[in-house]
């Protein structure tokens, strides 16, 4: 409040990012709203101005491409997502909503080396946020923004501008199957006239294949064992996307029945608790968000019913560390094991996580035990709880990612 005296003894005017609420606002401030749309919200009831810049969907250092093959921060922001973000939360009302000054783009550069890669990270975003801040809420037109999109493309060329091409990515989801012995994996393109290729690289083939080998797709594809799969759109035998792929690991809880005691938070949902039976252990730490499930200051407690009472020895969870994020590793992990569902037996407890060698905050907590045959199978993976003093976020809740659940 100090501050902003003596900005507008200057005749400047103070903008803070929404931190400044927990302060107290001083008269004249304008909020920055970045941790969601709470911040704006408030500001605006307390009749300040606000220009909303939500982590999403406005970072454009978040990745626009599931198949993203350079290094981002993480997150996930694809040029639909922008689009479709309309600035005045609808709870307010007409007057409140007054106070909304816009929305702003940030792109912050730790990862951003030369102004090739800025190019990539703006555009086409920019474009559809332009046309979301510039254009009356109803005349907002996806299907006709989609059309004008190739005519944008070609201007971005005519510039030598360097932008990225995900929209003609190819979409991927991994389904449950109709019987709990398998997954699905769906494909999906934005094209017409296309032809979707795949190929399959079991465990221990001895020569690589090539799309020129592979199989046109028609139906998801049935995984039931470990493997990896790719994909490409092709054009009269000409590629018109990037090549997508996945890696399955296949275990006894892979596409299995699942349930969670407490859901993980709305900001990261993953695709419900299906996520953690999927077969897929996530390889890019926070660049996949999407493959994570987050608990803010709350467990993962899961039940996974393996169909029938199976012989085993072995739950590895996997997780991530990423304190300067707010994540912190479980505090401890326990597997328990029945064959009702309803009388459970503990089979062992750990706090040993487990760094992967790749160095982007993945682990795991492994835990083996005797030999025995269970129907059921409790996990339930402890969150850190309050942050520890002198570590980012000292004193808020942690948080906890948990990205697949392994049974052997």
């Amino acid at each position: 409040q100090k501050m902003e005296k003596y900005l507008n003894s200057k005749r400047k005017t103070l903008i803070g990012w929404d931190e400044i609420l927990e302060g107290g606002l001083a008269p004249n401030a304008i909020v920055m709203s970045w941790r969601g749309e709470a911040g704006g919200i408030e500001a605006a009831k307390q009749k300040h101005k606000v220009i909303m810049t939500p982590g999403n969907p406005v970072y454009f250092d978040h990745s626009q491409s599931e198949n993203e093959d350079s290094v981002t921060i993480g997150g996930y922001n694809p040029i639909e997502k922008v689009y479709a973000y309309e600035p005045i939360p609808a709870v307010l009302n007409e007057e409140e909503g007054k106070y909304i000054l816009g929305a702003q783009a940030n792109l912050w550069a730790e990862y951003i080396t030369n102004t090739k890669k800025v190019e990539y990270m703006l555009f086409p975003r920019l474009s559809a946020l332009s046309e979301v801040l510039w254009t009356t809420k109803e005349n907002k037109n996806w299907a006709d923004f989609e059309r004008r999109l190739t005519t944008q493309f070609k201007r971005y060329e005519r510039w030598g501008a360097n932008y990225s091409k995900a929209y003609y990515d190819l979409k991927a989801s991994i389904l449950p199957g109709d019987e709990d012995d398998h997954v699905l994996w769906k494909l999906e393109s934005k094209q017409k006239d296309i032809t979707i290729k795949y190929i399959t690289h079991f465990a221990g083939r001895p020569y690589p294949l090539t799309f020129s080998e592979g199989s046109i797709y028609s139906s998801p594809i049935k995984i039931n064992s470990t493997m990896l799969v790719a994909a490409i759109s092709m054009h009269i035998n000409k590629s018109i996307s990037n090549p997508i792929n996945e890696t399955f690991h296949f275990n006894k809880a892979t596409g299995k029945k699942i349930t969670l005691t407490t859901p993980p938070s709305k900001s990261y949902p993953g695709d419900g608790a299906f996520t953690l039976v999927n077969g897929v252990q996530n390889e890019k730490g926070m660049a996949r968000s999407r493959e994570f499930l987050g608990f803010s200051g709350t467990n993962c407690e899961a039940i996974i019913d393996l169909g029938k009472s199976v012989e085993i020895k072995a739950v590895v969870v996997h997780c991530l560390r990423q304190e300067s994020s707010w994540i912190w590793q479980p505090q401890m992990a326990e597997a328990f094991v029945s064959n009702n569902g309803q009388n459970w037996v503990s089979v062992r407890l750990t706090d040993d996580f487990k760094p992967k060698k790749e160095g982007n905050g993945k682990g795991t907590m492994s835990l083996g035990f005797e030999k025995t045959k269970a129907r059921f199978v409790k996990v339930v993976i402890s969150n850190w709880g309050e942050i520890p003093a002198s570590s980012p976020g000292a004193g808020n809740k942690a948080w906890l990612f948990v990205d697949e659940i392994e049974i052997n």
